[in-house]
């Protein structure tokens, strides 16, 4: 078995597209998944599956569809590529601040930092196995303004997730 992260993008948010993780667990559970453990209710699953990704997503996609009644974008990744691409930390040399917040964005294909598009107020930290990471000082910018440049740039397939939700989810 391996063992896997789902993402679910935009769920819980504002009152729409509501999915209670009790029920997201049984609908993986459904599925086939095993030992699954959900994070927050932000739409976060880590489980373990005997099928590859592009199977678990197309089903989750489906699950998802068939069970709420709407449809969201998903990300399934592997869960030791999201550790392996958080060793070295790479928010490691930044200190922590009032108001400054540490993010995870999930791509969905391979890009060069140069790619982005400057922000006033974002510092992009590098990428690794099509993770973005990003500090965004809330301040002075607010993220919603960085995730529309994300969209805008890559599409609704990518999603965000602060270091600590990551942190959460690995553990």
């Amino acid at each position: 078995m391996n063992h896997y992260v789902a993402l679910l993008r935009g769920i819980n948010v504002g009152g729409h597209k509501k999915i209670l993780m009790k029920d997201l667990k049984t609908m993986l559970e459904k599925l086939g998944c095993k030992n699954i453990k959900t994070v927050l209710a932000s739409g976060n699953a880590v489980f373990e599956s005997k099928k590859n990704v592009t199977q678990l997503k197309q089903n989750i996609e489906e699950g998802i569809e068939s069970t709420f009644g709407f449809t969201v974008a998903i990300q399934v990744i592997d869960l030791d590529t999201i550790r392996n691409a958080l060793s070295p930390d790479p928010f490691k040399d930044i200190s922590p601040e009032k108001g400054v917040k540490h993010y995870v964005t999930f791509l969905k294909t391979a890009i060069q930092l140069s790619d982005l598009p400057k922000q006033d107020n974002v510092e992009l930290i590098g990428i690794k196995n099509k993770l973005l990471f990003s500090v965004i000082d809330t301040n002075k910018a607010k993220t919603v303004d960085f995730m529309a440049c994300l969209d805008k740039n890559f599409g609704k397939e990518v999603t965000t997730r602060t270091i600590n939700t990551i942190k959460k989810i690995i553990n």
